[in-house]
């Protein structure tokens, strides 16, 4: 009941069925598609299935009943080939990022970009784009080169153009020279890695329930 509930809301009529006619006991519900409020009609959309299958999982895990294992909708293999392409556009945009910082110019990008072992490749044509740079980690096994517009949707922030309009306006004071960039990079991602991401702080009375997959907080 409080499954359909939340999922429902006030608008939606429904009736719950509880088979105890099986091995295993499990319900159905049944509802009315047409809200008693406004009448307007219940849709169904692309998420409306995984939306109730979290709400179900919450409240089966916040009563300790069993939650059942999602399915795997892509194979290990996938979902790792996923996994290591992100991570290179990832780490990618960190050393440009830190070149972008602590570059004068486009000739001290392309040093320093050796010295971060990132290959920095200018000569290609795209049809949409134009000329584009294509981009790759020499000290990772990253089999195909990313392009310069796959790793912003918003704006081509890595193209030579922007690479040269940012770096010549960096301060020389402030920007690490050709032989320790690479030792302030690592220096640097250590740091970072070292930090967590987030920091919750949950004070005692915030607890509602504590599960074993999860806190419940009010």
């Amino acid at each position: 009941r409080q499954t359909a509930k939340e999922f429902l809301g006030e608008d939606y009529e429904f009736v719950i069925a509880t088979h105890v006619d099986k091995e295993h006991l499990h319900n159905h519900i049944i509802f009315n598609t047409t809200s008693s409020v406004d009448l307007k009609k219940f849709r169904w959309q692309r998420r409306t299935t995984a939306d109730l299958r979290n709400i179900s999982d919450k409240v089966a895990d916040f009563h300790g009943a069993s939650v059942l294992k999602t399915a795997k909708r892509n194979s290990y293999t996938k979902y790792q080939q996923y996994r290591k392409k992100q991570n290179y556009r990832i780490e990618i945009k960190e050393r440009l990022n830190f070149l972008l910082k602590h570059s004068l110019g486009w000739e001290d990008f392309l040093a320093k970009a050796k010295q971060l072992n990132l290959s920095v490749d200018p000569n290609h044509q795209s049809k949409e784009y134009g000329k584009v740079i294509n981009f790759k980690l020499l000290d990772m096994p990253q089999e195909r080169p990313a392009r310069d517009y796959t790793l912003n949707k918003k704006r081509r922030i890595y193209n030579e153009e922007n690479i040269i309009e940012r770096t010549e306006h960096n301060d020389p004071k402030i920007v690490y020279s050709l032989l320790e960039i690479a030792q302030k990079y690592s220096e640097e991602k250590a740091e970072k890695e070292s930090l967590p991401d987030l920091v919750f702080t949950i004070e005692p009375w915030q607890i509602e329930k504590d599960t074993m997959t999860g806190i419940y907080v009010q």
